[in-house]
């Protein structure tokens, strides 16, 4: 695996981490702070909302992209930034637009990271399907880390580890190589 591979790898594993964090435990972490279920129910709902109406511009505005870098590093920024606000256990209604903007990014991520993957396969930079297996690998790690840290540490070990995932995850992103494909190996 090259250097490109080897960033892509990142982005996989690290945005699976926060992934395997925050769905276990994320909800019980708001309860915490004051939400109840419905508020958690609505920070849910909005942010497949905001999934539904900037998915679409958002990758409007990436397939326009030169470098097609681009929407992975945005996305990345937007997830490492919302992912480490949340860290800093802000007012509720900050909370509340960290969160969404946490869950609308992810859901940015997969698609843009897949597509990087699938490009980085066709240059031979790495396999698609060991990398992918990497990110699952490091969502289960995270799950059974994460119950053994919020035991050990309390409840904010969660968006801590949230928090250096989603950094992670920038990191990876700006870190990545710009793919040049052979002639014929596609866009």
């Amino acid at each position: 695996m090259n250097r490109n591979g080897i960033a892509l790898a990142g982005v996989c594993a690290s945005m699976y981490v926060l992934l395997g964090v925050q769905l276990p435990y994320f909800s019980g972490w708001l309860a915490t702070r004051g939400f109840s279920a419905p508020e958690i129910g609505w920070l849910t709902g909005i942010s497949l909302a905001l999934r539904l109406a900037l998915g679409p511009p958002f990758a409007f505005w990436v397939d326009r992209q030169a470098d097609q870098r681009s929407g992975l590093r945005v996305a990345s920024l937007i997830f490492a930034t919302a992912a480490i606000a949340l860290a800093f256990s802000p007012p509720k209604i900050f909370v509340f637009v960290a969160g969404a903007l946490v869950f609308w990014s992810f859901g940015m991520l997969v698609p843009l990271s897949d597509a990087a993957l699938l490009r980085a396969q066709r240059a031979g930079a790495l396999h698609f399907g060991q990398t992918r297996a990497l990110g699952s690998a490091a969502f289960l790690a995270a799950t059974l880390i994460g119950g053994g840290a919020l035991g050990a540490f309390g409840d904010n070990a969660g968006v801590v580890m949230m928090a250096a995932a989603g950094a992670a995850t920038a990191v990876f992103a700006f870190s990545t190589p710009r793919i040049n494909l052979v002639e014929g190996g596609g866009p």
